[in-house]
């Protein structure tokens, strides 16, 4: 007889931040804007410093990030409904 392994419910991953959470609220020349990615990261390609600066220009300009329950919904929107299309 096999041997069955039991199976557990799969967990979402862990993901936690090693940057400082910022205490400081936005100001006018965008080095500062409760963001802990825009306000400490340092970005290593070019790539990676473009990404920052759209993140820092959607803040400032009163965007806000979204989790991936929100994502998720948005993109059901966008198609329509449609769960998973």
């Amino acid at each position: 007889m096999k041997r069955q392994i039991p199976k557990r419910p799969r967990q979402e991953p862990l993901i936690e931040s090693i940057l400082p959470e910022p205490s400081e609220p936005a100001t006018d020349d965008g080095f500062i804007v409760g963001d802990a990615v825009v306000n400490v990261y340092q970005p290593r390609t070019e790539l990676g410093r473009r990404l920052v600066e759209l993140r820092r220009a959607h803040l400032l300009g009163g965007g806000k990030l979204l989790d991936w329950d929100e994502i998720e919904a948005e993109a059901r929107e966008r198609r329509g409904g449609v769960a998973n299309a």
